[in-house]
């Protein structure tokens, strides 16, 4: 998926588009009314309704960091040459991407 709107500046016709897209792409995958949002405000770590997720991105502007979608519906990929952290409980992980 194209991330590139995301620093651009969030006037363009660009900006709003992926906004869009992302928002519909999130929410498509998700049965829930509220997701993390991405923006440079929340980071994260508030849990908001889609138009106040849209209204964010506009005004404070996507996590520029965040380029795993993994909390919106993008698959981890993982490979075989992949390393985790040593606190990660790695039969925890399986269970949570349902490996």
């Amino acid at each position: 998926m194209d991330k590139s709107w995301i620093n651009k500046p969030r006037l363009s016709q660009d900006y709003r588009l992926g906004v869009k897209h992302f928002l519909d792409f999130a929410f498509t995958r998700s049965n829930a009314n509220m997701m993390k949002c991405p923006c440079n405000r929340c980071l994260l770590t508030k849990s908001l309704s889609r138009d106040d997720i849209e209204g964010d991105l506009m005004c404070y502007g996507f996590l520029s960091s965040y380029t795993s979608w993994i909390l919106h519906g993008e698959e981890v990929c993982i490979t075989g040459n992949t390393r985790l952290p040593s606190d990660v409980n790695e039969s925890e992980l399986d269970s949570t991407l349902n490996l």
